[in-house]
This record gives C-alpha cells, structure tokens and sequence, in this order.
C-alpha cells in the first residue's frame, strides 16, 4: 500500500501537470483564436470597404469613359 501510494502521487503529479498544460494551452488556443477571429472580422469588413471603393472608381471610371466618348463625338462636328 506504502509502494502503491507512492506510485499514485507520481500519477497523480503527471496528470494535474499535464492538466496545468493543457489548460494553458486551452488559454493560449482562446487567445490565438481570438486574435484570428478578430483579423477575420477585420480583413471582412476590410473587404467590404474594398468592394464600395471599387464600385466607386468603377462607376467614375465609366462616367469618365462615357463622357470621353461624348467629349470625342462633340470634336468631330
């Protein structure tokens, strides 16, 4: 029994040691995910702001071809 209690702490040192790690790890996991989610919220909405400035050139870009095309047709007279 003596022997057997000894071997117990020691099995019990190893899981609450490796119970300490992998909770820490949980901890480092949270955060990490947080940090990634957070980057994934920010690069969307960073994508959303992307898609408006595009749309934005976009349409100035084909009111300026169009009045270009305007601009050329009114020289030829």
């Amino acid at each position: 029994m003596h022997n057997n209690n000894h071997i117990y702490i020691v099995f019990r040192l190893i899981f609450d040691t490796y119970g300490i790690i992998m909770h820490n790890n949980n901890h480092i996991y949270i955060v990490f995910r947080l940090i990634l989610d957070t980057y994934g919220i920010i690069m969307h909405n960073n994508n959303h702001i992307y898609r408006v400035f595009r749309l934005i050139f976009d349409t100035y870009g084909i009111i300026m071809h169009n009045n270009n095309h305007i601009y050329s047709f009114s020289a030829d007279f």
